[in-house]
């Protein structure tokens, strides 16, 4: 065969590699003998093959080795990435990372106190500069997330975006799906990182993070959602991110609501077996739900899952604690 010509440029564009590195590899195969590499590129020089060329499977390289060496190496670059943007503590990682411990012992309770993070050298924007809802709505989609996914699905979840794996997890069905749609991408990362700094979530120490609402963040959480309540019925003022989103919650006061007393006393038992199931209140049932039982006062288990929202699971939960409240609550009104 006669000399090849080369275009070192487009061969160094498509190995991913500066176009002196490949001239230097084709000087190394020359001296090799198993090629002649005569630059410059023809008509006066080219690279010739001195041996029979190969088929791929002919070649003596074990392919299965070089992608698990390949995917290895990926994992340690995404480790050292997901190092350096941690917000939590530094030496929790590192412990994770050599499997030391897992999930809380990354909480806020266990930090190490002396890296950068727990001393608060970047220590993000307070929690009066987030608007309430824009956290509620934060925490309310990792708390569904249930820390299956990362930080970056957590914010997709809340923004509303659209995208394959939403669709392929069905994730635009979740309630807390576009809570904070309002806010710029920016804005819902600074939240993210204060959640993660103050302890409200935890992000594990992985080659791929996920993170997750912690149990601290649960309680947090379960007492936000009484101030978001009270900015629901609050005129809020335009921001420079646009109107804030309210979620859908609803108060004792709303016009529909046969009686408040009742109401309460309702959400109470919600928050209690919550609190059992480690989870926030709204999983449990949601407030249209008590509000339709405080409305219709079912007297039976077929009458209380007639109503929107009361299905066989949530009835398992609270049902019969409900339907006692609402037993008691006719007793008293016709004394």
């Amino acid at each position: 065969l006669g000399p090849v010509g080369l275009d070192l440029g487009a061969v160094a564009r498509r190995a991913g590699l500066g176009r002196d590195r490949i001239e230097d590899g084709l000087l190394r195969l020359s001296r090799a003998g198993l090629i002649r590499y005569a630059p410059p590129l023809p008509p006066e020089g080219g690279a010739t093959l001195l041996i029979p060329r190969p088929g791929r499977g002919r070649l003596p390289v074990d392919w299965r080795a070089t992608a698990s060496m390949r995917e290895a190496a990926l994992k340690k670059v995404a480790q050292i990435q997901a190092y350096a943007a941690h917000v939590g503590c530094r030496r929790n990682f590192i412990l994770g990372y050599f499997g030391e411990f897992d999930g809380p012992a990354l909480e806020a309770h266990d930090r190490c106190g002396i890296c950068d993070n727990c001393l608060g050298r970047h220590r993000t924007q307070v929690e009066s500069n987030f608007p309430p809802v824009l956290l509620w709505a934060l925490g309310h989609a990792a708390s569904e997330l249930g820390g299956r996914f990362g930080r970056k699905m957590l914010i997709d979840v809340a923004k509303g975006s659209a995208g394959q794996r939403i669709a392929d997890f069905s994730l635009h069905r979740l309630n807390s799906y576009a809570g904070a749609k309002a806010y710029r991408r920016p804005t819902l990362d600074a939240a993210v990182d204060w959640l993660l700094h103050e302890g409200h979530l935890a992000q594990s120490g992985t080659a791929y993070p996920t993170v997750r609402l912690t149990e601290e963040g649960l309680r947090w959480l379960d007492g936000l959602a009484d101030v978001v309540r009270t900015a629901a019925r609050t005129p809020q003022k335009p921001t420079l991110d646009g109107p804030a989103p309210l979620p859908r919650v609803s108060s004792p006061d709303e016009p529909d609501l046969n009686n408040v007393e009742l109401f309460e006393a309702l959400r109470l038992i919600r928050r209690e077996a919550a609190r059992t199931a480690g989870m926030p209140p709204y999983i449990i049932a949601r407030d249209q739900v008590l509000r339709a039982v405080a409305t219709d006062l079912p007297a039976n288990r077929d009458q209380m899952l007639a109503l929107p929202g009361m299905g066989p699971g949530t009835f398992d939960k609270i049902g019969e604690a409900m339907l006692e409240a609402v037993r008691k609550h006719r007793g008293g009104s016709e004394e």
